[in-house]
């Protein structure tokens, strides 16, 4: 997994140098880096339980859905800022990160990683960082 992390950012950077404003330089991590939480569940269901790659993660939903919210909200100013003429400024480029940078906040929150056993078998959520 810790490969695949160092893959894609050195691919997004090499993108990213090749020419940050072609659009296929932008969409492209993105897209594959959305299918690979698909290609890990459907691959993870065929793996034997000691794999990690199998165990589904506890979310909170609140934080999910505002997550997922204002990521869309800034899809909308990605969308927006792609008109050079009307968006001089990147006023609607700069709303694109700072939607961006919160949705990844609340998704960020809404994994609960620190997860303890108790000899019960239940799931309690911890509170260290």
């Amino acid at each position: 997994e810790e490969y695949a992390r160092y893959f894609f950012l050195f691919w997004i950077l090499i993108l990213q140098e090749r020419g940050p404003w072609e659009l296929t330089n932008t969409v492209m991590p993105i897209v594959f880096a959305a299918i690979v939480p698909v290609i890990r569940y459907c691959a993870g269901r065929h793996l034997p339980l000691v794999s990690s790659w199998n165990q589904k993660p506890e979310v909170h939903t609140f934080n999910l859905a505002l997550g997922i919210c204002l990521l869309a909200v800034a899809v909308v100013f990605f969308a927006l800022g792609l008109d050079e003429q009307r968006d001089y400024l990147r006023a609607k480029h700069a709303g694109w990160h700072l939607f961006v940078a919160a949705a990844s906040y609340w998704l960020w929150r809404s994994v609960l990683r620190h997860v303890h056993h108790l000899p019960k078998g239940r799931l309690q959520p911890s509170t260290s960082v």
